[in-house]
């Protein structure tokens, strides 16, 4: 059955954090915690207004601190019970998460140029480093956590605040996206998807830089 063929589905609004203070300092990231900085509080009062034509009866974030004070600022106008999973959160950087990107250049550089040289499937297992998880690693526990939440929440609109490297790997598995590491979603910067618990579908994405 096609997923327009579908009754039974949930819209999942999947939106990136605001700036945290690791994106200002120009890190690598990762699962390394970092609060927002006060852009990224404005940010995501501004994605509150574009949000709030919309009724969402769940919100769900990650449990990294940019995540979830987004989600709270937002929750400020909706009222919602917060859930919080560590299953939404970013992509592992391993080695590189909490160095400055400059630092790290001449060894990243290195994998970059490797990735570069790599099949798409070849791609999709490659990690960037010691402790590290590929676009697969993130994708088998943000995409399962998805489904049971579209699974939980038939017929109805979710709110899951997330990251921008899992989302860029979503992407990819969709189908929709040329594996990169320079590309993605900007800070609060939204895709839409609907999901029967199973199968998923792009609706929209605002916000994505392409590279």
């Amino acid at each position: 059955m096609k997923m327009n063929e579908i009754k039974d589905f949930c819209i999942l609004y999947l939106v990136r954090h605001g700036q945290s203070e690791g994106n200002a300092l120009g890190v690598f990231q990762g699962q390394k915690d970092y609060p927002l900085t006060s852009l990224g509080e404005k940010q995501t009062k501004a994605v509150t207004i574009t949000l709030s034509d919309t009724t969402f009866s769940a919100l769900y974030s990650s449990d990294l601190k940019k995540a979830q004070k987004t989600a709270e600022i937002i929750n400020d106008k909706l009222g919602l019970e917060h859930i919080i999973d560590p299953k939404l959160r970013e992509r592992g950087n391993g080695k590189f998460e909490g160095v400055l990107a400059e630092d790290a250049q001449k060894e990243y550089t290195k994998y970059m140029e490797r990735f570069s040289k790599l099949s798409n499937e070849e791609k999709w297992t490659f990690h960037f480093g010691e402790g590290s998880e590929s676009n697969q690693d993130a994708i088998e526990r943000f995409v399962p956590c998805l489904q049971k939440i579209a699974i939980t929440h038939l017929k109805e609109n979710v709110l899951v605040i997330t990251h921008g490297g899992v989302l860029r790997a979503l992407l990819t598995y969709l189908g929709q996206h040329v594996l990169t590491e320079r590309s993605g979603f900007k800070n609060t910067g939204i895709m839409i998807i609907k999901s029967n618990g199973r199968e998923i579908e792009i609706l929209d994405m605002q916000g994505l830089i392409k590279d």
